[in-house]
């Protein structure tokens, strides 16, 4: 179990990727069922570890209400190259738990700190996040996306720089914005394909 810390120190934390009690299997695949029956927008993304892509994650984090034993959100660090790899990939934030975590940037103050450090253990040093949300289409809300991301983080020597335009992450022409995480400000060339203007 990955320990918490500060205000959500009681939170439940676990890497799947690593060892972890039955019922915890249990919650996330319930949760993976939810998804299935909601009006999710991207819950295609959710139906099972293949469309997960879990076998490709480095990482998988999973944060759990200690009372009723719900998954609270969760996500991953997904290896593309030899030491590329994409962190926060497939996010989600259960509804029942919007109101009382979201805006707290529980995610990025959880799940994306073990993320980044398991990628650097592990070799991959060019890391970075994406997204389709409409509402980073605009230029000021993706700015302040990274800063609160980078914020939240709280590990030394990292930032998220946001990128200009829109990035192909998919291979299937999936355009969307990309925050490149900088680690001791090595800076690096991204390797996705950038859409034309």
């Amino acid at each position: 179990m990955v320990s918490g810390s500060t205000w959500y120190k009681d939170l439940l934390i676990y890497d799947l990727k690593q060892e972890h009690p039955t019922w915890v299997k249990t919650a996330f695949f319930n949760s993976l069922n939810d998804i299935a029956k909601s009006n999710h927008a991207l819950k295609s993304n959710y139906k099972s570890l293949r469309a997960l892509k879990f076998n490709d994650m480095i990482s998988f984090i999973v944060v759990i209400d200690p009372v009723d034993k719900d998954i609270i959100c969760f996500g991953g660090v997904q290896a593309f190259t030899n030491n590329t790899a994409r962190i926060n990939s497939r996010h989600y934030f259960s509804d029942k738990y919007t109101k009382k975590y979201y805006l707290k940037h529980l995610n990025w103050k959880i799940c994306v700190p073990p993320q980044i450090q398991k990628s650097i253990h592990t070799g991959y040093t060019e890391l970075f996040f994406s997204t389709e949300a409409e509402l980073f289409k605009n230029n000021r809300w993706w700015i302040r996306q990274c800063y609160n991301a980078t914020k939240s983080i709280n590990l030394p020597n990292i930032k998220i720089i946001p990128l200009d335009g829109f990035y192909d992450v998919t291979g299937h022409k999936s355009w969307q914005r990309v925050g490149q995480v900088i680690i001791n400000n090595i800076s690096w060339e991204t390797k996705l394909f950038k859409k034309d203007l």
